[in-house]
């Protein structure tokens, strides 16, 4: 599967974490603390008597090339930093954690709604048109009630988090009453059945998370809501729909899904980069004792 590339004005979909008003609320709910350092944003997590341990840094390529930012990284002192990025870090290979074939799937929808349709692979567009008149109605969401709705899909597909990741609804209502946050959902005979959750931010829309209901799969919605969002992004003058970062090989079901909208595959990198070996160590055993007292008390 060749890798292609995307306009000039396309930023990372982790470049996100460099606004700080998106920060503020994932810190607030995370407890981790926002750290800027020389214009880079960091959120680290701080302990009593050791300081800042671990923590995260996403798309530090915005603020420049590898020498400049990370000068900004070596004047904090952590123990170790997730970095998730869409560049290479020349010579840190053996701290890379993502598989070698780890890609980012980006769609191009600044295209016209024919256009749009045209440029998925023929499968898709049948299944699009097909599924779009079967009584299904796309909007985005306007009310905490129908939020709530569309968070208890995710969390009955995920089975409360044990098959993917679920995050807490304070953070995701904290997220969808920012200008960060997108929900489109998906209702049949005037239930809600599906929907995604996009971040959205300068011309690219996110894909965060998103379920449907088990029972209406066999409505091939999910096509229809992804084609919908985009639709909705051409027309806020949205560039770019990130359907998220994986490995082709480990789950090529998700892959063969992905590739039939003909996305651009960009590389996608997470370093776990240690600072400090001392701190790594004991956060590394505080973070194990912590989850053996979690796992002995539930």
């Amino acid at each position: 599967m060749p890798e292609n590339q995307t306009g000039k004005d396309w930023e990372s979909s982790f470049s996100i974490y460099q606004e700080y008003d998106f920060v503020r609320i994932i810190a607030a709910h995370h407890n981790l603390n926002i750290i800027n350092s020389n214009g880079l944003i960091f959120l680290l997590k701080k302990m009593p008597l050791l300081g800042y341990m671990g923590g995260v840094l996403g798309g530090p390529e915005r603020y420049g090339d590898f020498e400049k930012w990370w000068k900004a990284v070596s004047s904090i002192n952590f123990s170790h930093l997730l970095v998730h990025t869409n560049k290479e870090i020349p010579g840190f290979k053996q701290y890379c954690v993502s598989p070698d074939d780890n890609y980012s799937f980006v769609v191009n929808i600044n295209l016209k709604e024919e256009d749009l349709l045209k440029s998925f692979q023929k499968r898709k567009q049948r299944t699009i048109k097909k599924s779009i008149k079967k009584e299904t109605l796309v909007q985005t969401v306007k009310n905490e009630s129908e939020l709530i709705s569309f968070y208890n899909i995710i969390k009955s597909t995920s089975q409360n988090g044990n098959l993917f990741y679920l995050p807490h609804y304070s953070l995701v209502k904290s997220i969808w009453n920012s200008k960060f946050g997108k929900v489109f959902i998906a209702s049949y005979k005037d239930t809600i059945i599906g929907g995604i959750f996009y971040w959205v931010y300068k011309k690219t829309m996110f894909a965060w998370i998103a379920g449907v209901n088990k029972e209406f799969k066999h409505l091939n919605i999910s096509d229809v809501l992804h084609f919908y969002a985009m639709k909705w992004g051409y027309k806020n003058n949205f560039y770019y729909y990130d359907m998220g970062d994986q490995s082709l090989s480990k789950n090529p079901n998700l892959t063969s899904y992905k590739t039939r909208f003909n996305p651009v595959l960009i590389k996608a990198f997470t370093y776990n980069i240690p600072k400090s070996k001392y701190k790594f160590f004991l956060s590394s055993n505080i973070k194990a004792f912590i989850n053996r007292v979690n796992k002995k008390n539930s």
